[in-house]
């Protein structure tokens, strides 16, 4: 009994670590309840939409007035902004892996009037991202893609061969790990932060920090701890795993459901195919939204800003390359999840047709992404993205490395083309340096211009990312956080 308890602990260890939420204020809820539903798409592990309080899936009928009622709201906003000779701007945010609802669900509901605030209209993509019911989907109800009515019956075996190969990867574990902390902790193989002082070649900024701060303590923190990793490294390095490749499911389920890829009766092909229409939530909605959009030649007016963190960039990739004809102005990644070969296959090319969509990606800085601690440190350090190059993926090379670390888009960013030459100047890089503090000061509140706080007096809002989960709670609407324009740059 003491082992399996021990167990079930490693594995909750792993869970507490990555884009985690924050339970949800039922005060906040309560005062909020209608107006909410203006502003959140809630979908869950199938594509299906649910509704954002009580995560009840919503009948078909009832989908379709959902999300015509968001997308006529958002005419309403574009009519009002143009009805003023203002522009429209339309900000869709996705979260990350790892998310709870509770947390995605106050993440929208403490942020949506701030945007407002701010003149754009929000939309928060809220999606199932949770890691134990991730990993409880691996066990007893996704085989090789598909849903299966077996896997509850061969769920044993499965979690059987996790253990098995926690026990046989062990070594491997704590080889990789305890190369990531030597790599991270006493050695530097290059300065990836001298591209900041590349002049002109490229958009890149990098906030000044105090580097020596965090550096004894990780230090000191990481030899405290690391009776704990050795024991659950192992576990972190294979149970992860499953739980990732499910939430990889899950941010195609958004655009096409199980049932959409279903052998028909009296088909002879699969139905639909990728570019016919997807029954998923997301992909409804963006086809609803095109739709209101161009019948009502909105588009001159309104720029689509659409924003992701972590998996949600991943999302964002997807989104951009579905062949919906909106008017994206403003494509950002926060500590994106997606690869860097992604990054060159989707978004450039992208970039490349639509001279006039600006391109930002934020980072953390190398040494904050490589030691950050996760539930007080027991588990093995590094982000989510660290532990995603290290442990749930075998990259090929580094192009199949996380293009959110900037040690990785460091090595490959020479590889942007130059041509065409507009490629270069829409896309911008921040890295966020190493810093005692996070929260916003009130004149950095003030120089941001950030309007509404006074409702959310608990609402704390950070002006630099030090840890993964960080990119959340910053004023990730605003251009000048894209630009990292609201802090000293590195040298001032």
């Amino acid at each position: 009994m003491l082992k399996k308890h021990y167990l079930l602990g490693s594995i909750a260890l792993f869970f507490l670590s990555g884009c985690t939420g924050l339970p949800l204020d039922t005060k906040i809820t309560d005062q909020y309840e209608t107006e909410i539903q203006d502003h959140v798409i809630t979908i869950g592990k199938d594509g299906e939409l649910r509704a954002p309080l009580t995560g009840d899936k919503i009948a078909q009928g009832g989908q379709e007035a959902y999300l015509n009622n968001i997308v006529n709201r958002i005419r309403a906003y574009i009519e009002e902004k143009k009805s003023n000779g203002k522009n429209a701007k339309l900000v869709l945010f996705i979260h990350g892996g790892l998310a709870h609802e509770a947390g995605a669900l106050k993440r929208a509901l403490e942020t949506y009037p701030l945007i407002k605030a701010s003149g754009k209209y929000p939309v928060f993509i809220n999606w199932n991202s949770e890691g134990i019911r991730s990993y409880g989907s691996h066990l007893i109800r996704i085989r090789q893609g598909d849903i299966s009515p077996w896997a509850k019956l061969t769920a044993p075996f499965y979690l059987l061969t996790d253990i098995g190969n926690t026990l046989i990867t062990a070594p491997k574990a704590w080889l990789v790990s305890g190369g990531h902390m030597l790599n991270s902790t006493f050695l530097q193989e290059y300065d990836s932060l001298s591209y900041c002082n590349n002049g002109n070649r490229l958009n890149i900024r990098c906030t000044k920090d105090n580097a020596d701060y965090w550096n004894v303590r990780r230090k000191l923190k990481w030899i405290i701890t690391s009776p704990s990793k050795v024991v659950t490294t192992p576990f972190a390095y294979t149970l992860g795993k499953p739980a990732w490749d499910i939430m990889l499911r899950r941010t195609n389920t958004l655009f096409y459901t199980p049932s959409d890829l279903e052998l028909k009766a009296n088909a002879v092909q699969y139905a639909p195919k990728y570019g016919a229409p997807g029954s998923g939530a997301l992909y409804q909605f963006l086809a609803k939204l095109e739709e209101k959009i161009q019948s009502n030649q909105y588009s001159p007016t309104l720029g689509v800003e659409i924003i992701g963190h972590s998996m949600g960039a991943i999302v964002v990739n997807k989104i951009i390359n579905q062949g919906f004809n909106l008017p994206y102005k403003n494509i950002v990644h926060m500590g994106a999840a997606d690869s860097i070969e992604n990054l060159f296959n989707l978004v450039i090319p992208y970039l490349s047709k639509n001279k006039e969509v600006q391109f930002y990606s934020l980072a953390l800085h190398p040494k904050n992404e490589d030691r950050e601690a996760s539930a007080s440190g027991l588990t093995p350090s590094g982000s989510l993205l660290t532990w995603i190059d290290n442990q749930y993926t075998v990259p090929e090379t580094v192009m199949s490395k996380r293009s959110g670390r900037w040690d990785n888009m460091a090595r490959a960013i020479d590889l942007i083309p130059n041509d065409p030459d507009h490629i270069k100047r829409n896309m911008h890089f921040t890295i966020f340096g190493i810093q005692g503090r996070k929260e916003c000061t009130k004149e950095e509140l003030k120089s941001l211009k950030i309007k509404g706080l006074e409702k959310f007096p608990k609402k704390t809002l950070y002006c630099t990312a030090e840890e993964h989960g960080d990119f959340d709670e910053l004023p990730f609407w605003l251009p000048e956080v894209w630009k990292g324009a609201h802090l000293p740059a590195q040298g001032d």
